[in-house]
């Protein structure tokens, strides 16, 4: 996995994901910034993954992206 395809949560972002989803709540109290993948590291990702349910999910993805 490239630099290039994971991105670091802003704080904003991290403040917004708490507010709308109960289960991001240890967020707001991390120390550690989290990541996540980025259009091109999802397409990488279902390059990798071959299940049915990864490939499902990384259809997804892609589509939110779009």
């Amino acid at each position: 996995m490239n630099k290039e395809d994971i991105t670091p949560i802003l704080e904003e972002e991290i403040n917004e994901l708490v507010t709308n989803c109960d289960r991001f709540i240890t967020l707001k109290h991390s120390s550690v910034c989290p990541y996540a993948f980025t259009e091109q590291g999802v397409a990488m990702l279902s390059a990798v993954l071959h299940s049915d349910t990864a490939v499902q999910v990384s259809i997804r993805i892609m589509n939110a992206f779009a």
